[in-house]
């Protein structure tokens, strides 16, 4: 599914970049330890981080039974657009070092997991680079 076109600019990596686009609507994901993020868009469509959480989110998610707690994660949404957004392809596997050291309010012996929810843009991907120097 996607919704209206939508011109803007956006920042990555220090460039802004100018993008013409369809916004596709994301759906949420999870990823337990031992399993893959691969998010990937169509050629000339961007990945863009619509939130990401890492910790427990649900009930029995991700574990053989139940332990009835819930409601401890962090967010690492900064932490995916660094490593995803602007590119068309993302691979993140679990564990991953930099999500096993965030701190969450999780107990100590659950083994937390990775939700997240992306959408790709579709359209031309232009670096308007910034001049140096004096005219």
């Amino acid at each position: 599914m996607h919704a209206s076109a939508v011109v803007g600019l956006i920042r990555l990596e220090g460039s802004l970049v100018n993008i013409t686009t369809d916004i596709f609507v994301a759906v949420v994901q999870d990823f337990c330890q031992w399993q893959t993020f691969n998010g990937t868009c169509p050629t000339g469509s961007v990945i863009v981080i619509e939130h990401a959480l890492y910790g427990r989110m649900r009930f029995n998610r991700c574990l053989d039974r139940s332990y009835g707690h819930v409601g401890c994660s962090t967010s690492v949404q900064r932490y995916l657009e660094r490593r995803c957004a602007g590119r068309r392809t993302c691979l993140i596997s679990l564990p991953d070092q930099y999500l096993d050291e965030v701190p969450t309010s999780c107990p100590s012996d659950l083994k937390a997991y990775l939700e997240l929810s992306y959408h790709c843009l579709e359209g031309k991907r232009q670096v308007i680079n910034r001049a140096v120097g004096h005219f």
